[in-house]
């Protein structure tokens, strides 16, 4: 009986030496183990590696994360991320998908938590590089749009209103770089920067807005998503209406030399 204690099988290593100890074992070797013990199909491994933060995340394979935390390469959301965010996983996977997605990677929508997270990435990556900013927000707005339209049923709806009055204060929209009219001085000085929506109005409101207001390009915002951040039903404030009137009639009077 004395003996029994030093005796190891494949589940009684992994929750006892393994996976308390991972991230201290060495890369490779961990990764082989990782694909072993998943491949077992084992319930008992499976339920802790469930809750467990030990699949390599990184271009490097330090980053370690849960099943939980991943994307599957076949998620719509992987052009949302690159490969430092410590959303993929580095590691040969091919024989233990259907696994992983069990124990939860994610394969289909984001939670709306998760795309709030990306929105306020959005907002730093623009502090830093406005171009690259711009650049991105056009995929997240397109992402965005088809989780909207994805949500159907009432419990989603509350998590939509939530969601929408949320994201209506982050800056994540583009400015639109060109106007109907060019008569008057126009108000978006910094083209390549993004703005929030309650900070902004469509550029179909040009005309009536344009030296006043920062207006958002209508034509990079998809119609479900304008609903969803309150642009569409906007109504223009009667002061900003007579700033742009007046700048109207400033520019009409002005000596022209």
């Amino acid at each position: 009986g004395a003996i029994m204690p030093q005796i190891y099988d494949e589940v009684r290593f992994m929750l006892e030496v393994f996976l308390p100890n991972v991230s201290k074992i060495e890369g490779a070797l961990r990764d082989n183990i990782l694909v072993w013990a998943l491949s077992l199909d084992n319930q008992s491994i499976l339920d802790v590696i469930r809750e467990t933060a030990c699949l390599p995340a990184s271009p490097d394979g330090k980053i370690l994360k849960k099943p939980s935390q991943l994307l599957s390469p076949n998620c719509e959301a992987t052009k949302l991320y690159n490969d430092h965010d410590g959303r993929f996983l580095n590691l040969d996977y091919s024989s233990i998908m259907n696994t992983l997605q069990k124990l939860g990677m994610k394969e289909d929508y984001l939670p709306w938590e998760d795309i709030k997270e990306r929105g306020y990435s959005l907002e730093q990556l623009n502090g830093i590089n406005p171009k690259a900013a711009v650049k991105q927000s056009k995929i997240f707005l397109e992402y965005l749009s088809r989780k909207i339209a994805n949500c159907s049923n009432v419990v989603a709806n509350d998590e939509l209103k939530h969601a929408s009055e949320m994201m209506k204060k982050m800056k994540i929209l583009p400015l639109t770089t060109s106007v109907e009219s060019d008569v008057l001085q126009w108000k978006n000085q910094e083209l390549l920067s993004l703005v929030c929506a309650e900070d902004s109005y469509l550029s179909s409101n040009d005309s009536l807005l344009s030296s006043c207001a920062e207006l958002v390009d209508s034509n990079l915002i998809p119609e479900n998503v304008q609903g969803f951040l309150g642009l569409k039903a906007k109504s223009i404030p009667p002061d900003l209406l007579l700033q742009q009137f007046n700048s109207l009639i400033q520019t009409e009077f002005e000596p022209k030399i």
